[in-house]
């Protein structure tokens, strides 16, 4: 399963091509799969570079570091996503939670140092940067899904499409489903997602969906845009879990007035929430979008995961692809995920969208 999964990243997520730089980067758990994507790239007459991302130096960097140090790593970081043609990030943790315990005031210090995201976001919108982020499952994601390592590990791979027969054909049946979506959510520019957790109101004038047909996440299917960043009010409470750099986030409420995160709360990580919302462009969304993976059917508290679910919805805070038309900035892009199989979309003033599915 290993081959199949690098080929369909090497090939299709990435479309790797001869002479291209490629950057791999993984956790210890992920070694497996991000040796077998370099060796694919080899063959394909690539340049594969393999980055290891160990947790106990990176608390202590974050924990130990200076300010000068912090800037000498991001300026190294930064380097393949200004220069280089390809990245895969391969999420593959041995501790999901080895950054707890660290001050909240240094971890929005150094992301918010963090100058790749916007390299990150330009060169990927003028097609420069071809990126993917895929998940290798392993024991520290499959326990905080609370499941077994092998139930969490067909999960995945059935999402990923592996099980098919071609996998690169079930990816673009999926793209062509997702484009019936967008038809539907291009068909007016004010939108509404009402529900038992969230009434919020929006525009979309002069933005563009995208469709997210695995070519960007591994396993994907969504569709997503940036609402205009003034037109976003009312209210929305997330029932979907997330970690953000270790750290749980449950509970989760937002409240919007022309655009601005006026008022916020949750259950569990009110600090992290408070930290987050420190660094510059936080309180915009940056996107919003829906999610329809229906073969991920229970969250998992990973996000690549499980804002890709059928039946939810999810926005992130912080900074928009360029590519929908979006202009909010941040060192931050943050998902929040609310499941909507009792919620509504309107799009002006026509229901597209009942209990999960679109009509």
């Amino acid at each position: 399963m290993i081959n199949a999964y690098a080929t369909l990243l090497t090939d299709y997520c990435l479309g790797v091509q001869d002479g291209d730089r490629v950057l791999v980067k993984s956790g210890l758990a992920g070694l497996d799969l991000a040796d077998q994507v370099a060796a694919i790239c080899w063959e394909r007459g690539a340049i594969p570079a393999v980055w290891i991302q160990l947790e106990a130096g990176q608390r202590s960097m974050i924990s130990n570091g200076s300010v000068s140090q912090w800037a000498g790593y991001y300026e190294w970081e930064t380097m393949p996503i200004r220069e280089w043609d390809a990245l895969l990030t391969i999420q593959s943790p041995l501790n999901t939670a080895s950054l707890l315990g660290v001050s909240t005031d240094r971890l929005t210090q150094f992301k918010s140092m963090d100058p790749s995201r916007s390299w990150f976001m330009s060169r990927s919108a003028s097609g420069e940067l071809r990126w993917t982020s895929c998940i290798r499952p392993c024991a520290a994601l499959a326990q905080d899904a609370g499941m077994g390592t092998h139930e969490f590990e067909s999960l995945v791979y059935k999402a990923c499409g592996l099980g098919q027969s071609d996998p690169v054909g079930y990816w673009q049946g999926v793209r062509a489903r997702q484009e019936r979506a967008i038809a539907c959510l291009s068909s007016g520019t004010h939108l509404r997602y009402v529900g038992p957790t969230i009434d919020l109101v929006f525009s979309t004038d002069g933005r563009r969906w995208i469709n997210s047909d695995g070519r960007r996440n591994m396993p994907s299917g969504e569709i997503f845009t940036a609402p205009v960043e003034d037109s976003v009010n009312g209210r929305v409470s997330f029932d979907i879990p997330i970690r953000y750099m270790g750290n749980w986030l449950k509970g989760v409420h937002f409240e919007f007035k022309n655009g601005q995160i006026v008022d916020w709360g949750c259950e569990v990580g009110r600090e992290t929430l408070d930290a987050i919302f420190q660094i510059d462009g936080t309180r915009v969304l940056g996107e919003i979008a829906v999610g329809l993976n229906d073969q991920l059917t229970r969250p998992t508290g990973l996000i690549l995961l499980d804002e890709k679910m059928g039946g939810t919805v999810h926005m992130a805070i912080g900074a928009s692809y360029p590519e929908t038309g979006g202009v909010n900035q941040s060192a931050v892009h943050l998902d929040f995920i609310t499941s909507m199989g009792e919620g509504e979309i309107w799009v002006d003033g026509k229901r597209v969208y009942q209990n999960g599915v679109f009509l």
